[in-house]
């Protein structure tokens, strides 16, 4: 494994995030099969509320796969097949949220 693979492995951006004075947007797939919602969203919600930083949103995009594509079940085999579009609301989501701030 490259050296560049080892320290995607093993590295944990909640230290980084929790360092940050920005605003954050944490964007989830519900069906992505790499980055899993459901336990990430608890961590990052609990450790941020145990900093006491008001500065997360969170918004999980219940039928996009890692790539934002709306998905069947998620699974890399079904990616090419997938239309090579964003789910509905990602790219307008992502931009109110930039232009508010």
């Amino acid at each position: 494994m490259s050296k560049w693979g080892r320290f995607l492995l093993a590295y944990d951006p909640l230290s980084d995030l929790l360092k940050m004075d920005s605003r954050v947007l944490a964007i989830y797939g519900g069906k992505d099969t790499h980055v899993l919602a459901d336990p990430n969203v608890v961590v990052l919600e609990e450790a941020f509320r145990k900093a006491g930083k008001e500065n997360l949103e969170i918004r999980v995009f219940p039928d996009a796969n890692h790539f934002f594509q709306k998905a069947v079940t998620g699974a890399v085999a079904e990616y090419a097949e997938l239309p090579k579009e964003f789910v509905p609301g990602y790219l307008e989501g992502m931009t109110d949220w930039v232009l508010d701030r």
